[in-house]
């Protein structure tokens, strides 16, 4: 339950700022593609969740996969990964 309450708060900001900065159809296409990405590849999914990796090990693991997406959605999971949140992911992107 408390990762839905965490998950409704972020995803709430995201939507926010995505309908703010006009890129509500490209953050909606990012999260669908991240959290397919996160379905096919065991791999980055269990870097992502995992705590064992730092949020600078993430971080360059992130950037180079999110290469060429949205800003506001590549800082967004940056965030996410800094506030040790990224189990909240699942919640967000439904």
């Amino acid at each position: 339950m408390r990762n839905f309450a965490i998950a409704k708060v972020y995803a709430s900001a995201l939507l926010d700022l995505a309908r703010e900065n006009g890129q509500l159809d490209e953050v909606a296409a990012s999260l669908r593609g991240f959290g397919s990405l996160l379905e096919e590849r065991a791999d980055l999914r269990q870097l992502f969740l995992s705590p064992e990796w730092s949020f600078s090990e993430k971080r360059a693991v992130l950037v180079r996969v999110l290469e060429g997406e949205v800003a506001l959605f590549r800082n967004f999971l940056l965030v996410l990964v800094r506030k040790h949140r990224e189990a909240a992911f699942g919640d967000i992107a439904v």
